[in-house]
């Protein structure tokens, strides 16, 4: 499921006997035109990162998964909210285009893994709190 502002591409699997490798598709890198900022965190279980949107920039969210989580994205102030949820073993890219509040929980019991690449540095100031999944 995508919408007009967001899109989700499901990673292949390239795994062999070291473990799981996942490489991402070009067009993300187009979709950035350049990268100024990386951050990699993990969420545990029943937490919430994101809930909130960049007035100016571009994110693609890499999820890597071992169990359940939910991401949760709007198309802007106003508009209805997404829910996709997925479970098992694998790995999603995420484009977001910015202005699109956006969240991910771990509604699982193992830790989700994130890494995320953006267009711009980063800016507080940028990032706007709007909530769409309960963090408790």
């Amino acid at each position: 499921m995508s919408s007009k502002r967001v899109k989700i591409m499901e990673l292949k699997n390239n795994e062999d006997v070291r473990g799981y490798s996942y490489g991402l598709p070009s067009e993300v890198f187009s979709f950035l035109a350049e990268v100024r900022d990386v951050h990699v965190a993990s969420i545990l279980p029943s937490k919430v990162r994101g809930n909130h949107y960049h007035i100016n920039r571009r994110e693609i969210i890499v999820v890597i998964y071992f169990d359940k989580w939910l991401f949760a994205w709007d198309d802007g102030e106003g508009t209805l909210v997404n829910f996709i949820e997925y479970q098992g073993i694998g790995s999603v890219c995420i484009e977001i285009e910015s202005l699109v509040s956006h969240a991910i929980k771990n509604t699982g019991n193992k830790p989700v893994q994130i890494i995320s690449v953006c267009n711009t540095p980063y800016e507080p100031s940028e990032t706007i709190k709007r909530a769409l999944i309960n963090d408790s």
